[in-house]
């Protein structure tokens, strides 16, 4: 009895050094470091795309217009003037028909 004991108990062991060295191969944290490597790879995407967009931007296009002509530039590309209004508007009078 003694010896199947012991048998049992060596078996165990050795399950439960199995067990142990399969908890230090897995890595603590695996879904937040996961998400953190998503958003990073997401926010380098975007930043790229951007870079790409401001590059086909600058292109120069050639004109070959007659004398005395000119080339409108594109609307995101005016200036914006605000004009600041000059007459106060009218308040209105306190008074309507009281006399």
């Amino acid at each position: 009895a003694m010896e199947e004991r012991a048998a049992r108990q060596a078996e165990f062991d050795k399950a439960r050094r199995v067990r142990a060295a399969e908890k230090l191969d897995e890595q603590p944290h695996i879904a937040e470091m996961t998400l953190i490597e998503q958003t990073i790879s997401f926010c380098k995407s975007l930043v790229q795309t951007k870079d790409l967009e401001a590059k086909e931007e600058k292109k120069d296009i050639a004109h070959n217009n007659p004398e005395g002509t000119q080339v409108l530039a594109k609307k995101e590309d005016r200036e914006e003037f605000y004009f600041v209004p000059t007459a106060k508007k009218k308040g209105k009078s306190k008074n309507k028909g009281a006399k």
